[in-house]
């Protein structure tokens, strides 16, 4: 486990990544896919805005610094939210992204293909 400042970035090639927040600019959050925004306080997800301290984001997508990795972000608005719904996600393996609120799962979808063959099972 590493914070952010302790991250220099090329390192991380050759490694599935783990991100909890938001990164603050350095490039360490997988690449947002179409229809997603995040901002420190609120997150959409196909035109709807999830800023309740309830929500959870949780998305997989590619390891910037390697496309042959993957990297995830989970992205609780609130201590309570993460405990709500954490031990959940590996019950919907096969999406993409996933949005929980109150600790039910609200939105799931599987993102557009990027190439490549990689299956991470978290």
């Amino acid at each position: 486990m590493l914070t952010e400042e302790e991250i220099k970035g090329p390192e991380l090639a050759g490694h599935d990544l783990l991100s909890c927040g938001v990164s603050a600019g350095k490039g360490l959050t997988a690449t947002i896919p179409e229809g997603v925004t995040i901002s420190r306080q609120a997150f959409t997800v196909d035109h709807q805005t999830f800023k309740s301290p309830e929500d959870v984001l949780f998305m997989v997508g590619k390891n910037p610094f390697d496309p042959d990795h993957v990297s995830a972000l989970f992205f609780p608005l609130s201590a309570a939210a993460a405990d709500a719904c954490v031990s959940k996600i590996s019950h919907y393996g096969k999406y993409g992204y996933l949005v929980f609120s109150g600790g039910e799962n609200r939105k799931k979808g599987v993102l557009p293909p990027g190439g490549g063959g990689t299956i991470v099972r978290f």
